[in-house]
């Protein structure tokens, strides 16, 4: 059984968000014991998600008292729930390929990084950090006399020297890779996703060490405040913030570095309902999926918050562009 449950919590009631958590199905159901997945939909003013799985609270408690509680059962069995997939996969790559074929960010992301390209008063060398299949790296070959590709993943290797055949290709991770030269641009576009947030101090340190004294560094993520960015804090209460690196860095190294964010606007626009879903499940395997939200919860979501009185779906993806210069 699925149960979707709608928990509003008393005067004096608290809620802590600690899941995957476990519910009593015999205090729901008449003293049934039935396996079941519960998903908190409000707590009061504030729209969270949760899946919990489990049958005995003896050893957990949820941190909701007094609570209003009502079910709406389905079977589990037949449920159909969010796909999962990771970056190297070729799921993976076919979502991508619809969200860049109803997206403008990526136009956005080359008109705002040829303009940075063309104001460097040095282009000996560009060093791309986590290039993927090189069509970012292609964009600005002709622009350096020197480009280093940095990507660990083997699959994308072969395609990133097909696309990039002058580039000089180092398989490896960020942390692990060794440069002999200083860069003028080094790029590190849409890959702390995948880097532990733990660990993006110690990335953004190494990638500001290879950088000429007149060299930038250009991260690039997706704006925290975005739709897409939202759905990831409902479903998932994460969100990423290169705002928050930017500040921490800056603290740390302001005297000695020049700390600069811009947000550029972006969005998603598909015509049909399939293609937007296809995006929103995209952007939810940004981040693990250990449990993965019932596929229906997901498009109840992508109706609700990004049709648009025309018809159509729209929802936003601007993108934070996070530079870092040596203070001369």
């Amino acid at each position: 059984m699925v149960g979707h449950i709608r928990i509003t919590p008393t005067v004096g009631a608290t809620f802590v968000p600690i899941g995957p958590v476990e519910i009593p199905l015999t205090r729901l159901r008449n003293g049934r014991k039935i396996p079941h997945i519960v998903r908190i939909l409000e707590v009061g003013a504030i729209q969270t998600s949760l899946i919990v799985d489990g049958a005995d609270t003896s050893r957990r408690a949820i941190g909701v008292a007094a609570c209003h509680v009502s079910v709406e059962e389905d079977d589990m069995n037949t449920t159909e729930r969010v796909s999962t997939y990771d970056s190297q996969s070729p799921a993976y790559h076919r979502a991508f390929e619809v969200f860049l074929a109803h997206t403008d960010q990526k136009a956005k992301t080359r008109d705002w990084l040829r303009g940075l390209v063309h104001g460097l008063p040095s282009r000996q060398v560009f060093v791309d950090a986590g290039a993927g299949n090189g069509k970012v790296t292609a964009w600005f070959l002709t622009d350096f006399q020197r480009t280093i590709a940095i990507e660990p993943n083997p699959s994308l290797c072969d395609e990133l020297r097909r696309t990039c055949p002058t580039a000089e290709v180092h398989p490896q991770k960020i942390l692990e890779a060794q440069l002999s030269v200083l860069a003028d641009l080094v790029l590190c576009s849409h890959v702390l996703y995948y880097i532990d947030a733990a660990d993006w101090m110690t990335h953004l340190e190494t990638l500001v060490s290879w950088l000429a004294p007149e060299g930038v560094l250009v991260v690039v993520v997706q704006n925290h405040d975005t739709d897409c960015m939202r759905m990831l804090g409902h479903f998932f209460g994460h969100r990423f913030h290169l705002s928050e690196l930017a500040s921490r860095f800056e603290a740390l190294r302001g005297r000695h570095y020049r700390v600069e964010i811009a947000t550029v606007p972006a969005q998603v626009a598909t015509a049909d309902f399939d293609s937007a879903f296809t995006v929103a499940e995209f952007m939810l395997n940004l981040l693990p999926m250990p449990h993965p939200p019932p596929r229906g919860i997901l498009e109840e979501y992508v109706r609700k918050h990004f049709a648009s009185s025309a018809g159509d779906f729209r929802f936003s993806c601007n993108q934070d562009f996070l530079t870092i210069r040596p203070r001369l």
